[in-house]
């Protein structure tokens, strides 16, 4: 714009009277903030789809309190209309234990923001314990389970049906979400009896996640009352799982990749393992 140099020139000294005008209230004094605003953050959704109606949706997945989630949400509102010519609809599923812990958006008098929060434990598993989709059936586990070891049972048998590739998969992230639940004795134990072998100790990786899962079963007989998920592994052990997986499924990890895996957070680490369940390629998850 023509205008652009000019205009902006005349307000390289704060134009008090102007404020006052603007404001409704007197500027004696105030301080001018660089203008320039980088954005250094590369966003990617959890999950952004498009209906025949053209209407968007953009879900994220959510495992841990995050007071920052409302402004990220905007950010994620934003950026999707500048890139597909739309505002999304926005739902965040919390995964997490225990009731969402999470705000529902912003409301101040400058601004108000809205997207739904859902509840995954309210989500009824069984239909997705019979869905086509190996990632549904999987999922299923953080769902609303009546019956907790019967839905375990099922959904270890579809894993049982899947090709051997699938079926590592499957299991691994099993083993790595039942610590959200609390059930991680169950699912091993229900593993052990198992008529099937899932070839878990011929694979270093998923043998690995086994054990911490076996583990992690002691430590919630140990300390049972306590809230669910609590005892989820730390961030460097939940890093070290997802790194092996990656490499596992995609080859050798890139210096890019293992710098990001590093530099990552619990609830971060958590996203890209949950996508992982879906992923077809090393760029689906990052």
């Amino acid at each position: 714009m023509k205008y652009d140099t000019t205009l902006k020139a005349l307000f390289q000294n704060p134009p008090l009277r102007l404020l006052e005008t603007l404001l409704g209230q007197p500027v004696t004094e105030c301080r001018l903030l660089p203008t320039e605003l980088p954005l250094v953050e590369n966003l990617r959704a959890d999950l952004l789809l498009q209906l025949p109606d053209e209407r968007i949706f953009h879900f994220e997945l959510h495992a841990w309190p995050d007071k920052r989630l409302p402004r990220r949400m905007l950010r994620y509102w934003d950026r999707t209309e500048a890139t597909h010519g739309s505002f999304p609809v926005q739902v965040v599923l919390w995964v997490g234990p225990g009731p969402p812990n999470l705000e529902d958006g912003i409301d101040r008098e400058e601004l108000r923001f809205r997207y739904r929060i859902v509840d995954v434990k309210e989500i009824d598993a069984e239909f997705l314990i019979d869905s086509p989709e190996a990632g549904e059936c999987v999922f299923a586990i953080l769902c609303r389970l009546p019956d907790s070891r019967a839905a375990a049972v099922r959904i270890l048998n579809r894993i049982a049906a899947l090709p051997p590739q699938g079926r590592q998969d499957a299991l691994a992230q099993l083993l790595l979400l039942c610590g959200l639940r609390g059930l991680s004795t169950l699912v091993v134990e229900e593993i052990e009896k198992m008529p099937i072998t899932f070839d878990i100790h011929e694979n270093e990786f998923l043998e690995k996640i086994y054990q911490e899962a076996k583990q992690e079963g002691r430590q919630e007989g140990r300390q049972q009352g306590r809230r669910e998920g609590e005892l989820v592994g730390r961030v460097t052990e939940a890093r070290q799982i997802l790194s092996r997986l990656l490499s596992k499924r995609f080859g050798p990890l890139s210096p890019e990749v293992l710098a990001r895996l590093e530099n990552a957070d619990t609830e971060t680490l958590e996203a890209w393992t949950l996508r992982l369940v879906e992923a077809s390629e090393l760029t689906d998850i990052f």
